[in-house]
Formats: C-alpha cells, sequence, structure tokens
C-alpha cells in the first residue's frame, strides 16, 4: 500500500470550567448522542470523557469487545461455522450489552419487487460487511497486539471463495455476488442477487489485504484473479464510462432504467484495487491490468473531477436503490486514492479538499434540523437523502482523510476540521457496546446495522488516530499508530515493541506514539540511526508532554521493526500470579520468562493486583484456545478474554482496559469452560500482566486551527481554484449549510454555476461577483483559531430584476446583526456592480466565523406570507483590520416584514 446546527444556531453555553481546562455544560439537556456535552475553554468540541486515554481509543476498546462477543453461527446453522456477522447484517443489542439476532428480515418495504429479490434483502451488504470487518480487524491489531482478528478474517475470507462466488462459466467468472439478495442468509450466495463492481472491488482489495496479512497465497490469487476480469470488462474509449455498475443489471429491479446501471464515481473503486495489484507487482497479461488503472485514471480526471459539483458523479453507489445522490463513501474513496497517488493527480492539494467539502456540503442540504455544527464540529449524515441524523459515521469516515491531508500538506484548517468531527462523533458509544448514533439521541442506523455501529467506526478511529497521535492517542501507554504496511506480527513487551510487516516497499515509514523515549531502534537487526526519515531509512523523535514520544521509522527493504527503551510498565509474571483450580505450567522460550499458565476448567481463576490506570494481560492463542470472563475490582467487564487462533502466537495482548482511577486494582480471569464452534479445546493461556501508573496532562488539540486568510467563491464550479489580480487563491463555498430539498445533485440547485453577469462594474476581479449562491436561508460556517481577532469581507451583487421589497435580505455574524432588510442594488448603487461588506474585529464563536444569509418577509401580491431568496457572492475571512467596506442601505419596512 501507499500511501448538523440547530436551525442556523451555533450551540454556545455558558459554563464553569471542569477537568483539563473543559468546560461542562449547565445546561443538562445539552447532549451530543449519549454523552453530556463538553467545550474546551475557547468554546471548542472537547472529549466527553476526562481519562488520559481519550475518547477516540475508548471508542476502538469498545468497538473490538463487542466484536470479541459476538455470537457465532455453527454448522448446523450455517455452511461452516463464523461469527454471526459474516452471515447476517441485522443485531439487536440491549442497555446492559447482550447481543441477540433478529429472525432473517422479509423486507416488507420491498414488497412490489418479486420474491427472489425478498428473500434475503437485507443481507445485500454483505460485501461492504467484509470491507469494513477485514481492515478494522488488521489496524487493531496492530494498534493494540490483540489477535482476536485472525480468526474471523481468515473466515470471512474463506467463506467469500467458498460460497461467495459465479461459476466459472458466468460472464463474470469466479467474481464475488457481492450484494446476495436472494437466497439463503447462512449459505452459498445466489447469482441471482446483484453483484455491484464497485462493493466488489474493495471487497476484492481488501482480499488482498487479508493475504498478506496471514500470509495466505490462495487470498492473494484470487486477487490477481478479480483483477485480469476488471481488466477484461474495462471499456477502454475515452468519455466512456470504464465499468458498468452491475455485473448483472438483468437480475437488478432498476438495471434496466436508463440511469440504473450507472457507474460513476463508484470506478474509483476498481482503480484503486487495480493499482494496489500492479503495486504489489502483479500487471497482469500484456500490462492489462495497468491499462485499465490507467483507463480508470483518466476517467477521474477528466470526467469526474473536471465536473465535480455535480453531486451525482458521486454516487450511484448503495446496493438498495438508485441511489443517485452523492454519498460519503465514494469522496472518500476518491481523497484516498488521490493522496495515494499525489504524484499521478498534480492537482491533489485543491481536489482533495474540495471532494471531502462537497460531500459536507451535499449532506448538509438535509432538511433534517439536526445536521450542521455543534461546539465547532461538524456533524453530518451519508447523504441529503438518507438516514436523518444519524450523523455520527459519515465524520468518522472522512476525518481521516481530513487529517491524512492535513499531514501531508500541513494545512491546519483541515487539521482542525478533522480533529473536531473525530471527538464529536466518538460520543456515539457507551461502555456497553450500545451506539447511539442521532445527534438527537436517538437510535436509528445503529440499532441494526451492526458493521455501521462498530467495524466501521474502529477501523475509521485507528485511522484518524494514525494521523493526529499526538493530539488522538492514548496517553502514557505504547501503540503503533499507522503503518506503510499491514503488520503481520507484534508483541508488546515491557520496554521493547517488535513488530513484522507483509513487505518494506519504499517509502516504507510508521508512526508510533509510546510511553518511552526509545534509546535503539533496528530492523532485520540493523541497528538505524537517528535523524530525518523523508529520503533515508532512520528514526525522528518528537518528544510529548508527559514522557511520551512520537517515533517515526523509515526501513525501505526492511521487514521486522525492534524499539527498545526505559518503559515505565510494570510486570507481572505468571509464575508470581495466585490461582485456584486446575492451572498447569507450561514451558516454552517464547513465552514470556520461558514459562505460562494454562487452564480449562470451568471456573479456574486467577487474581492479579495491580496499581495504575491501565492493565494489559498478556498469553498465547492456539487453535485449542477457549474463553475466559474478565473481573476488575469485582465487577465484571463487558470485554473477555478469547484464546482461540487459527495458529499458535504468543506473548499477545489478551485484554486491556485503560483509564482507571490511579490506585491499586485487582483483575481476575475466571476460565468459562467455552470456546467457539471450531476450536479444538477451551484452554486458556495466562503469561504475564503488565500494568501502569504513569500519568500526564490530557492533550486533545485545544485552540488548534489556522488563522491564515480563507477566501471562497459561492456557486464556483471550476476544477481549480481562482486566482484574483493580487494572487490571491478562492475556493469553492463548501463548509456551508443549506437546507434545501433533497435531490440529485440538491446542493448546486442553488448555486449560479454559470456566470450571472458578463460584465461587473466596480471591481477588477469580475469572477468573485459573477457567480452565488440563491436560498431562503443559509449559513457559511468557517473553521478559524480561536484566540484571535478576524476581519469579514461579504462581496455581494444585484444580478436579479427584482422589485426592492422581493430582494430584501438579513445577514449575522455569530448571531450578531450585520445588515438587515439590506437591498443589495441600492447599496452597490446600481445593478450588476461589485459592492463589499466589511466587518472587522469579529471574535470566533465556537471557533467558528458563521455567517447567515436569510432572506426577509413579505406579503405578495394575495396576501400571503413569503420569504425571499437571500444571495451571496464570495467571502473572505481573515486576521486583523480589513479596512472599510460599504455601508448597508436598508429597503423601508412598508415593504417587508419585521
Amino acid at each position: 500500500m501507499r500511501i448538523a446546527l440547530l436551525p442556523m444556531i451555533v450551540l454556545a453555553f455558558s459554563v464553569p470550567l471542569g477537568i483539563c481546562g473543559e468546560k461542562k455544560s449547565e445546561n443538562k439537556t445539552a447532549r451530543y448522542f449519549t454523552h453530556q456535552a463538553r467545550e474546551d475553554r475557547h468554546g471548542v468540541i472537547a472529549p466527553w470523557c476526562d481519562t488520559q486515554n481519550g475518547s477516540c481509543d475508548f471508542r476502538v476498546r469498545v468497538s473490538a469487545e463487542t466484536l470479541k462477543r459476538y455470537p457465532w453461527a455453527d454448522a448446523k446453522k450455517a455452511v461452516m461455522a463464523a461469527p454471526e456477522y459474516v452471515y447476517f447484517s441485522q443485531w439487536n443489542i440491549d442497555k446492559d450489552g447482550k447481543i441477540t439476532l433478529p429472525k432473517p428480515y422479509e423486507a416488507k418495504g420491498y414488497a412490489h419487487f418479486n420474491k427472489k429479490f425478498r428473500t434475503q434483502w437485507l443481507n445485500g451488504d454483505l460485501g461492504s460487511r467484509y470491507y469494513f470487518v477485514v481492515p478494522a480487524l488488521m489496524r487493531y491489531y496492530a494498534y493494540s497486539g490483540d489477535p482476536m482478528g485472525f480468526g474471523p478474517v481468515k473466515l470471512y475470507s474463506d467463506y467469500i471463495l467458498d460460497y461467495g462466488l459465479t461459476p466459472e462459466d458466468h460472464p463474470w467468472p469466479k467474481f464475488p455476488i457481492s450484494c446476495p439478495t436472494a437466497g439463503n442468509y447462512y449459505g452459498k450466495s445466489d447469482t441471482d442477487g446483484f453483484i455491484q463492481t464497485d462493493y466488489a472491488a474493495e471487497l476484492c482489495r481488501q482480499m488482498l489485504m487479508a493475504g498478506r496479512f496471514l500470509n495466505e497465497p490462495r487470498y492473494i490469487q484470487m486477487a490477481k484473479h478479480w483483477g485480469d476480469v476488471y481488466a477484461a470488462k474495462c471499456n477502454s474509449t475515452p468519455g466512456k464510462r470504464p465499468w458498468p455498475r452491475y455485473a448483472n443489471p438483468q437480475n437488478v429491479p432498476w438495471g434496466k432504467d436508463p440511469d440504473g446501471n450507472l457507474q460513476t464515481g463508484g470506478s474509483v473503486a476498481i482503480t484503486r484495487f487495480l493499482d494496489e495489484l500492479v503495486d504489489m507487482g502483479y500487471t497482469g497479461k500484456d500490462n492489462a491490468i495497468v491499462k485499465a488503472r490507467d483507463v480508470g485514471d483518466r476517467y477521474l480526471k477528466e470526467t469526474l473531477l473536471s465536473d465535480w459539483s455535480t453531486g451525482s458523479n458521486w454516487g450511484y453507489f448503495f446496493w438498495d436503490w438508485k441511489a443517485y445522490t452523492l454519498n460519503c463513501t465514494i469522496p472518500f474513496w476518491g481523497a484516498e486514492y488521490m493522496m495515494d497517488n499525489s504524484e499521478r493527480f498534480p492537482g491533489w492539494h485543491h481536489q482533495v479538499p474540495r471532494l471531502l467539502k462537497h460531500a459536507l456540503f451535499e449532506a448538509c442540504i438535509s432538511p433534517v434540523q439536526q445536521i450542521g455544527v455543534y461546539s465547532g464540529a461538524w456533524s453530518y449524515t451519508e447523504s441529503s437523502s438518507c438516514c436523518g441524523d444519524s450523523n455520527d459515521y459519515a465524520p468518522q469516515i472522512f476525518s481521516g482523510s481530513y487529517l491524512k491531508y492535513a499531514a501531508m500538506s500541513d494545512c491546519k484548517t483541515m487539521r482542525e476540521l478533522g480533529r473536531r468531527q473525530i471527538l464529536l462523533s466518538t460520543y456515539d458509544v457507551l461502555d456497553t457496546g450500545v451506539v447511539v448514533d442521532c445527534i438527537s439521541g436517538k437510535v436509528l442506523v445503529a440499532k441494526n446495522w451492526f458493521k455501521i455501529a462498530h467495524p466501521l467506526a474502529m477501523e475509521a478511529i485507528l485511522r484518524a488516530m494514525g494521523w493526529l497521535p499526538e493530539s488522538l492517542g492514548a496517553a502514557r501507554e505504547n501503540h503503533i499508530m499507522r503503518t506503510a504496511d499491514i503488520v503481520r506480527h507484534v508483541t508488546y513487551d515491557d520496554g521493547c515493541v517488535q513488530y513484522t510487516v507483509a513487505d518494506a516497499k519504499a517509502p516504507a515509514i510508521d508512526v508510533l506514539r509510546l510511553a518511552f523515549r526509545p534509546t535503539i531502534v533496528t530492523a532485520d537487526g540493523k541497528v538505524l540511526e537517528s535523524g530525518r526519515t523523508d529520503k533515508c531509512n532512520g528514526y525522528e523523535l518528537k518528544d510529548l508532554p508527559g514522557g511520551d514520544c512520537l517515533v517515526t521509522v523509515r526501513h525501505d527493504g526492511l521487514r521486522s521493526i525492534k524499539i527498545e527503551g526505559d518503559d515505565p510498565q510494570v510486570v507481572t509474571d505468571s509464575a508470581d500470579m495466585k490461582t485456584t483450580g486446575d492451572w498447569n505450567t507450561i514451558e516454552d522460550d517464547k513465552d514470556q520468562q520461558g514459562s505460562c499458565l494454562v487452564a480449562s476448567t470451568v471456573g479456574s481463576t486467577t487474581k492479579i493486583p495491580f496499581e495504575g490506570n491501565q492493565v494489559r494481560l498478556i498469553g498465547r492463542v492456539a487453535v485449542d484456545g477457549g474463553r475466559a470472563d474478565v473481573y476488575l475490582d469485582g465487577k465484571k467487564m463487558m470485554g473477555i478474554v478469547d484464546c482461540w487462533a487459527p495458529k499458535t502466537m504468543q506473548r499477545q495482548v489478551l485484554y486491556f482496559v485503560n483509564g482507571l482511577k490511579p490506585g491499586k486494582h485487582v483483575l481476575k480471569i475466571v476460565v468459562q469452560g467455552k470456546t467457539n464452534p471450531i476450536a479444538k479445546g477451551t484452554n486458556v493461556y495466562v503469561d504475564a500482566l503488565q500494568s501502569s501508573a504513569a500519568e500526564c496532562p490530557v492533550e486533545y488539540g485545544s485552540g488548534g486551527g489556522s488563522s491564515e486568510p480563507q477566501r471562497v467563491i459561492f456557486g464556483y464550479p471550476g476544477d481549480k481554484e481562482y486566482v484574483d489580480t493580487q494572487g490571491n487563491h478562492w475556493a469553492p463555498a463548501l463548509e456551508v449549510r443549506a437546507p434545501l430539498k433533497s435531490r440529485i445533485d440538491g446542493g448546486t440547485q442553488a448555486w449560479w454555476k454559470k456566470p450571472r453577469i458578463k460584465e461587473v462594474a466596480d471591481t477588477k476581479d469580475p469572477v468573485l461577483y459573477q457567480h452565488g449562491m440563491h436560498a431562503r436561508d443559509f449559513t457559511a460556517h468557517f473553521t478559524v483559531k480561536p484566540d484571535e481577532k478576524y476581519h469579514v469581507r461579504i462581496k455581494l451583487a444585484e444580478s436579479r430584476n427584482l422589485p426592492p421589497k422581493e430582494r430584501a435580505m438579513t445577514l449575522w455574524i455569530n448571531g450578531e446583526l450585520v445588515a438587515f432588510n439590506m437591498d443589495i442594488e441600492a447599496t452597490a448603487d446600481g445593478r450588476n456592480k461589485a459592492v463589499d461588506l466589511v466587518v472587522n474585529n469579529v471574535k470566533p464563536k465556537n471557533g467558528l466565523i458563521s455567517i447567515r444569509f436569510s432572506g426577509s418577509w413579505r406579503k405578495d401580491a394575495k396576501g400571503k406570507t413569503v420569504k425571499n431568496e437571500a444571495i451571496a457572492k464570495a467571502i473572505e475571512i481573515g486576521p486583523g483590520y480589513g479596512g472599510e467596506g460599504a455601508v448597508p442601505v436598508e429597503i423601508s419596512k412598508a415593504n417587508v416584514l419585521e
């Protein structure tokens, strides 16, 4: 691998200072998702929890624990035993965290379809479940050292290959049936199910990653075959779509409609998969995969990016409807692909943020009132046409991309956008595993769709943490935060982190956050030198507050990394543990201190006292592994110990919990005498206990952002930024909340994409006034560094031929009135003339400068109360004094309503 605001209101609280400099709302109803709102001293979103591991780490751990205790289907119920999420998309979880499964769902809402489309309709996300679950488990292993994912990744992959492919004589031979809407949930996928080629491509990509993770040649060979199929099916005609949306449109209810089989932005998923094959050295017969990848690149550049503002260019994705509107997945794929291949996309610096913000803008045209900005953080759903105020998971998906872009470009505004979004979206979970996905406190999507409640969140939050480890990472702990390639094996020992990656192709650059400062770093046994890592192998250290250290390691061509230093952890060896029941000692040099404890009898117990705020149980996993319950200070925990894996691995993390109250604690492990349906025993292997009392102040990036100028043009569809006569760069205005009717390309219905005015008087930069946005009410939000003062320049020009009372509008900045019932034409002294309003000494509110445009109310010819459309052309936000602007001319009160 290579790399919603209540209606137009920014929430603000009058609150006292609390823990870690945060403010806790006195208003007991001020809750986001499921936790009481917290803000930093600037009024900007802060983590809901005040422990030093932070809310991101907490969210990830809860998801991992939920996955680990998920029910299994045995061989009597399914074609092979595996966790239920392999087969069935739906789940139930009660307030205490007990997971149950509903009966296979008869999709009554689709009764107008043939019965074969109803029998398994809601299992149509089989492919997307796979590409959420697999990367989540692989990434979590690298982060935590918990090998819980090895078994599920193998079982899920085997199920796809053995029971989820088309036959060899199919037009798309031995190809994933990505959306099996026909057949039996627990059996072989039916080829009458939908074969959606973009869903399938991401499945293919993750199968390739699973093969590299498990070192499984079968998975890799099948991925190569799928690459050959995509290459053979590629339409290389310039201007044509390279691939169809469906491999079998005849089996899709809307497949024969004119737009039912369109593949637009989803083609990026296919191109991305092919690029992974090329990157690992497989190019196909006669370089066919490279050629198909290049066709996909051309389509992205010449069609999609050149017409980026058409929302349907990033739609036609979801399997359960035509899905013509822009959705959260495809822009994410596009942004990630451009950043991973920046050398092939020279315009990535402006294309990536534009694409990410376009997805935000399109989602925020939904009239659902809860979409918008909360405590300075955007919160939005997956599209303008779906899922009410279930607006936790779209920001989870996008945050990592915002932060990745910021790391690549050092853009402080994008970093702050990503940081705030991920913090707010982690307000959605309880330690029971219950996810409250609506910011209003309701449970909507997460109530049924397990993949969104946990696997999606787990992978997305780990990805975000990896790109901002200094603010989002758990403090005084040891974690791999991100790697250039897949981690196949890792051990987190006392003062020594060792890991092996699948490949080390240049540039092999990894980042770790450690509780100690390394004294020696080696790669394949070779000592690396301390120094810059931008051009050659070595490592860099960045000291963090409280004793932590950020370690960047470059190891091109070297796969096994070892980092050593003086760790504040304390280790209790198995030989020093007190046990009751049937425990035995087994000796093996691969275990810590050469031995570990093992028991399989129900009720066998070991109690281990420790002192600190975090603890990790170390042990082994094996094919005969079983399960154990965990008690902390006498309380049964939600997480369990599971010692089963398809291969033996030692010195692994079996359980961890952090964020504890400092002091003395007791961890108790009680053997269940149970395991999953395919394990060959119920053994629980305990090797050691790692604990730490190290503490430090909590840092989460408060006060971040940029005070650099931000300049935007409303309605501007250009594929490049506009550069004015002063050399200033202007981007499209996309951080806008504009409740509009949701429909295809819904947001840009309010744009004047084509210039409204041929010639604009009183300006040297007519482009700034030729486009624009028009709607009854909309608000532009600018994310800024909160402890500065700014000027706001609002650029306007009246191009409409309307009587005065129909063009009156009102403007506010951060809730303060700027212009009331303003007549732009009169203010500019004529139509088609540029006029600027300037407001100085603007202080951010909740880390934002928010400018609201609202049409004035009036009586129409029939005496009905109606609202005008407000308009905006461009805005500049910058630090300091911005000069003097025009004085707004107010329309007579006789023509408008107060």
